[in-house]
């Protein structure tokens, strides 16, 4: 169940200046900074100035904003804008300010071309892209290939093949045995693993039938024969 918190007041929302050696880096942050981050998020503060205050717990532990203060250091600042955190949790503040953005997802169209307005300005280097990024996204664009992974398609067979008749293979909720599909040993073979969800050997015809077993790891050879 979701606490309601108070409604939102100019009190709760009063931005501070803080001197930097009072922040203090929480021992539960998970996620670290490497100097290239830094040095884009400093590009940054000094292009648009600091107009995302860090959250701190009134000790002075920082919730949000762990780069932003690596940042700032780097520019040489002695106070940074600081937000007390005023809600019930926190420790589960730290963890949704770092996760929830992994939800976003990007229209890469409308990315493409404002990268390239920030190329033409010269303000690319606070971005985090550069131009070979920048090109690689546009050629992907230019040749209709979404985002994420792309099948390269079927590969040369190796020398010594990894698998064996008879082997039964883990892949989420499924299970695929390699074999003929006339070889009964194969088909018992499966079913001392799990009873099949969907059985065909003469594809494309087969019925269906429905089970539900936890799954493995995936990716592992459950058995041999």
């Amino acid at each position: 169940m979701i606490e309601r918190p108070a409604t939102a007041n100019s009190e709760e929302y009063e931005v501070e200046l803080w001197p930097v050696a009072r922040l203090q880096a929480n021992p539960r942050n998970y996620r670290s900074h490497p100097p290239e981050q830094v040095q884009v998020l400093r590009a940054s503060l000094l292009r648009h100035g600091q107009q995302k205050p860090i959250v701190v717990t009134p000790e002075g532990v920082i919730l949000a904003g762990h780069g932003v203060l690596e940042a700032a250091k780097a520019a040489g600042w002695q106070e940074v804008a600081v937000k007390v955190y005023t809600g019930r949790n926190p420790e589960a503040y730290l963890l949704d300010d770092n996760e929830t953005v992994r939800l976003a997802v990007d229209d890469e169209q409308i990315l493409a071309r404002l990268l390239q307005e920030r190329q033409e300005a010269g303000t690319l280097d606070s971005t985090g892209w550069d131009e070979d990024s920048l090109r690689e996204l546009l050629s992907r664009l230019d040749t209709g290939q979404e985002s994420g992974l792309i099948d390269p398609g079927p590969g040369e067979p190796p020398a010594e093949p990894f698998t064996r008749s008879g082997d039964i293979w883990e892949l989420g909720e499924h299970r695929l045995v390699c074999g003929m599909h006339a070889m009964q040993r194969c088909w018992l073979c499966s079913w001392e693993t799990r009873k099949p969800n969907w059985l065909s050997p003469r594809l494309p015809t087969g019925s269906a039938r429905s089970t539900r077993r936890k799954a493995l790891r995936p990716g592992s050879r459950l058995s041999s024969r």
